[in-house]
């Protein structure tokens, strides 16, 4: 046998189903979906539970009492039959029942079951052992380290907490002796008032003792002699004699015969003030020749108006006649 003559076997591969490839094919015209509707169109359906937009039943049913499933312990099961692969004296572990393929899963805890006979002696170190298996391992002469999931830790607390509890029982409880309240128990002792006797002595006792006071004579020291008072004759010096006072009528001349600066702001504000005499010279002229303009217009008007009365009155005989001489002439 080679590579070369491998036949797979009859039905490995399976021909893939033809859709929508004529009637006679069986799947032709709707293609195994049937006609219309949700369920037939391309990512159609709905999902599991689902009743049309109602109540689905799943929530309608109502949920009582409590289930255990959640904390339910799941162990892997081993008999005593199975154990006869192993030679006198092993231990029986969850690794050795792994190499031996008495078990699949590494991390799952095991129970060893009584079913069958031993003759043995083995040492059984295992999460779980019934206590009949238990019986006939002994029996037998081998030893049980039972170990069940979770109590190592459980007994490593308590004992933590049954040390705590024996520290707390064998300290010695502190004890404040307090004054009682009247009317209750014993009453607390009086102490009894001091004399004065008493209190000056322990006042003594308690002010610190000042050092001795040093004499006027001992802390003396020579003194350095002053110099003499200088007489004001002595410091007395000739003053310069002042100017006599000048006169208004002086000062006012002084002033006056100064030449004064002009300052920029004041030759800014001549210019301005040139600058508007000279704009406003072109707009009176202006405004003289429109007050003329009016004038002369309102003159037309009132001999346009004159002119039309007088067209508009009737020719007397008078008129006729001027007109009449007009014309000879």
């Amino acid at each position: 046998m080679s590579d070369n003559t491998l036949t797979l076997y009859r039905g490995a591969r399976k021909k893939k189903k033809r859709l929508g490839r004529g009637s006679s094919s069986g799947t032709g015209c709707t293609a195994g979906k049937g006609s219309k509707g949700q369920n037939a169109r391309s990512g159609g359906g709905v999902r599991p539970g689902f009743e049309g937009g109602q109540m689905p039943l799943y929530r309608r049913v109502a949920r009582r009492g409590f289930s255990n499933a959640v904390f339910k312990k799941v162990y892997l099961i081993v008999n005593i039959d199975d154990l006869a692969k192993y030679n006198s004296g092993e231990t029986v572990s969850r690794e050795s029942l792994l190499q031996k393929g008495l078990i699949k899963k590494r991390n799952v805890p095991v129970k060893l079951l009584a079913q069958g006979d031993i003759k043995k002696k083995l040492v059984v170190d295992l999460d779980k052992v019934s206590q009949q298996a238990k019986e006939k391992i002994i029996a037998a002469g081998g030893e049980v380290k039972e170990f069940v999931a979770g109590e190592k830790k459980d007994k490593q607390k308590s004992a933590k907490k049954k040390a705590v509890k024996a520290k707390k029982a064998t300290a010695p409880k502190k004890t404040e002796e307090k004054p009682v309240a009247e009317g209750k128990g014993k009453p607390a002792p009086v102490k009894a008032p001091e004399s004065k006797t008493e209190k000056q002595v322990k006042t003594a006792a308690e002010k610190p003792v000042k050092p001795a006071a040093k004499t006027a004579a001992a802390d003396a020291k020579p003194k350095a002699a002053k110099p003499a008072v200088k007489t004001a004759a002595a410091d007395a010096k000739p003053k310069a004699a002042k100017p006599a006072a000048k006169t208004q009528a002086e000062k006012t001349e002084i002033e006056s015969a100064k030449p004064k600066e002009a300052t920029p702001k004041t030759e800014i504000r001549e210019a301005a003030d040139d600058s508007e005499k000279k704009e406003a010279t072109p707009k009176t002229e202006i405004r003289d020749a429109a007050a003329d303009s009016a004038t002369e217009e309102e003159t037309l008007k009132t001999q346009f108006r004159d002119a039309a009365a007088d067209s508009a009155k009737p020719e007397t005989a008078e008129d006729k006649k001027e007109t009449e001489s007009k014309d000879t002439e």
